[in-house]
């Protein structure tokens, strides 16, 4: 694809976003719950994320319905901010969907982190409560028990009637890698931003399946991906975590034609031994940050992809850089 055909079609990604903000605009969409309450009315019955071993998917309705439930006892809790400490799992949504629709920012800490560095970020972030997993010196509680509660109804869009775009909903800990974690706040804009640009370049439709493998508390899980499902109505397949052995089977098993990714996951892959039926797979896009230009080309060839949308940047990655030349690696 030459160079002009590239920028005429990123004219129209830009043409396409700026038409989607001015209808939400113009829809006094102030929030990222107000965007998932519409595709729930868009698609009710359709689903909306499919554990790896569980026997069927939870619909748009069931879901948000699960997340009305959380929003009810957040509501109750009188806390501006809650806690999220839980694998990946539909459990995992609800928590933080009835969150936003409550009008209360989730932080979301990582399962895989000490006991003691939990407790010392729940400390520095003034967390008194969190839903799932213990965090010592924090009141935990089980959102097992809250989904028992009898649904009452949607949750009313008062209690964020003072949520505004750039607004936090979601608070995450960067991975450290680059030193301690830290905090980086994702606004409702960014998560409704972030929904919008990955769905429209990544191609997804209401019959795509998204296998997720990395953790939802993270950005690339839950903005880049889960956001992206929402916007386009597909579904998300989640898995607890990575598994070379599993990823080809699970990606057949619930016909996933999308994957997000970071770049260690395709190393890991690369380094499993290839098999001659690897490329006869449903997967036709791949979308995250990390692949190398090496890895790149071997992905592509080894496993059949059709589609690579690469963005610069992990926790913090800003929205702009996620556009590359059409066949060329860009990182």
């Amino acid at each position: 694809m030459d160079k002009n055909t590239m920028v005429e079609k990123y004219n129209k990604y830009a043409s396409y976003e700026s038409k989607r903000w001015q209808d939400l605009a113009e829809q006094n969409v102030n929030s990222w719950p107000d965007v998932w309450e519409q595709s729930v009315d868009r698609w009710p019955h359709r689903p909306i994320v499919h554990e790896v071993g569980s026997i069927s998917p939870w619909s748009y309705q069931e879901l948000d319905r699960a997340a009305d439930k959380i929003a009810e006892w957040a509501i109750s809790s009188n806390q501006k901010y809650i806690g999220v400490h839980q694998n990946n799992s539909p459990i995992f949504l609800a928590t933080v969907l009835g969150l936003a629709k409550a009008g209360v920012v989730a932080v979301l800490f990582n399962v895989r982190e000490s006991a003691q560095k939990l407790s010392t970020l729940a400390h520095n972030s003034g967390i008194k409560i969190v839903i799932g997993q213990p965090i010592p010196s924090v009141e935990t509680y089980d959102p097992n028990l809250i989904l028992e509660r009898p649904w009452s109804g949607r949750i009313s869009t008062k209690h964020r009637c003072q949520v505004t775009l750039d607004r936090p909903v979601v608070i995450i800990f960067t991975s450290g890698t680059s030193g301690r974690s830290k905090p980086a706040l994702f606004s409702n804009r960014r998560m409704i931003g972030a929904g919008i640009a990955w769905s429209l370049r990544t191609g997804m439709s209401s019959e795509s399946k998204c296998y997720i493998t990395l953790p939802l508390y993270h950005g690339n899980g839950l903005a880049v991906a889960f956001s992206s499902c929402i916007e386009a109505g597909a579904c998300a397949v989640v898995r607890d975590r990575f598994s070379v052995r599993a990823f080809l089977s699970d990606v057949r098993t619930y016909n996933c034609d999308s994957v997000v990714y970071i770049g260690e996951l395709w190393r890991y892959l690369s380094n499993s031994p290839q098999q001659p039926d690897d490329a006869k797979n449903p997967l036709r896009v791949i979308f995250g940050n990390g692949l190398t230009s090496p890895l790149w080309e071997q992905t592509i060839e080894r496993f059949g992809i059709e589609k690579v949308v690469e963005h610069y940047g992990a926790t913090e990655m800003p929205a702009s850089a996620l556009t590359n030349w059409t066949g060329r690696p860009g990182y």
